[in-house]
């Protein structure tokens, strides 16, 4: 059973993360502490599900029964908890936006890969139905892309 640290409670908590750690993954993950910026909701959650509420981001992470982090809202800390996972050499799981900064984001790769680190982006973009419609006809029509441009 993996240990899990879980880094800020934020809108999805409830209605996207909770049911699946709950549902589909309670038999291989077990939640051991949470920490969110708010204090009275982090100590509310932490008691529903049978969890401690760290008293900060660094308390959290460095808490020995602690195996792997999942960062759900980075609030005001932005990438100060992620940075904190990888020097303590913590898998971790990233549902915040990392920002479009190539700079942060290349220190943040090597970082990871200096350490042998993993850090999973969530990569919800995936799944949508414009992406799953643009995968059909990649199969189907169109073949191999030949290059991709994305902008904002």
């Amino acid at each position: 059973m993996l240990n899990l640290g879980v880094i800020g409670l934020g809108a999805r908590w409830e209605s996207n993360y909770l049911p699946a750690l709950k549902k589909n993954l309670s038999s291989r993950v077990r939640i051991r502490v949470v920490f969110d910026a708010i204090a009275s909701h982090c100590r509310s959650v932490a008691r529903s599900i049978n969890a401690e509420a760290a008293n900060g981001i660094h308390d959290l992470i460095e808490r020995p029964n602690v195996q792997a982090v999942l960062l759900l809202d980075s609030a005001w800390y932005g990438n100060s908890a992620l940075n904190l996972a990888i020097t303590a050499g913590k898998p971790l799981y990233v549902a915040t936006p990392l920002g479009s900064d190539l700079a942060i984001l290349e220190r943040i790769h090597a970082a990871a890969t200096n350490d042998g680190v993993t850090v999973m982006p969530e990569l919800n973009i995936r799944y949508t139905p414009a992406t799953g419609r643009l995968q059909e006809l990649i199969a189907i029509l169109l073949g191999r892309p030949h290059r991709i441009q994305i902008d904002d």
